[in-house]
């Protein structure tokens, strides 16, 4: 296999779990509407009765929730570390390419400096406004940055699946469906570029 086609596949299952990790809240957001909408119906349009309800399955909703923000950031932080790697490798087919790997760095920068900013509150009972406002900066510039890699990257294999993904990615709530897209894009692209290695394999 080679470094291109590691470059894409790399971006590739990045691109899916970045998927998920956008899809995994919006499940459980549907997921507890439909216990609070099932509670509701059950409670005969009562207030007392829906509260007395609704206290019971309150620890479920609250799990779902916390379960889906933790699994989401769990997958959002992995696709981060595995873009960061594909750009690198694309960087040596192209040098336009490598722009992603600086979004990826700056999206770090942006989680610790958040980190930092949180153990200080906590530790300290003081709050930092500059730091938490310098970690939000970070991470929508690196956030960006990624954006524009994404989009090169499509118009450099003529994907178009791939470039209109990276524009949606830039709306947060779709960045579930942006980057289902350009993981379908990037299989294409793999797909390609692996029958070209084999054509020249063949030659050879």
């Amino acid at each position: 296999m080679n470094e291109e086609i590691k470059g894409i596949r790399k971006l590739k299952i990045g691109a899916l779990l970045l998927a998920l990790a956008g899809i995994i809240p919006l499940a459980g957001t549907l997921t507890n509407l439909s216990i609070f909408l099932g509670v509701l119906a059950e409670s005969n349009r009562s207030v007392s009765e829906f509260d007395h309800k609704f206290i019971k399955v309150e620890p479920i909703v609250i799990d779902i929730a916390i379960g889906m923000m933790v699994s989401s950031a769990i997958l959002g932080l992995i696709s981060i570390i595995i873009f960061r790697s594909g750009f690198v490798t694309l960087k040596k087919i192209d040098s336009r390419l490598g722009i992603g790997s600086i979004g990826a760095y700056l999206i770090f920068a942006s989680i610790i400096t958040y980190f930092i900013s949180s153990s200080s509150q906590m530790i300290y009972y003081s709050y930092d406004s500059i730091i938490f406002l310098s970690s939000v900066f970070m991470f929508i510039i690196g956030g960006i940055i990624i954006f524009i890699g994404f989009y090169r990257v499509g118009e450099k294999y003529g994907e178009n699946l791939v470039s209109l993904g990276s524009i949606l990615s830039i709306i947060f709530p779709l960045i579930g469906i942006a980057y289902l897209l350009v993981y379908l894009g990037l299989r294409g692209i793999e797909k390609k570029l692996r029958r070209e290695e084999n054509k020249v394999s063949k030659v050879i």
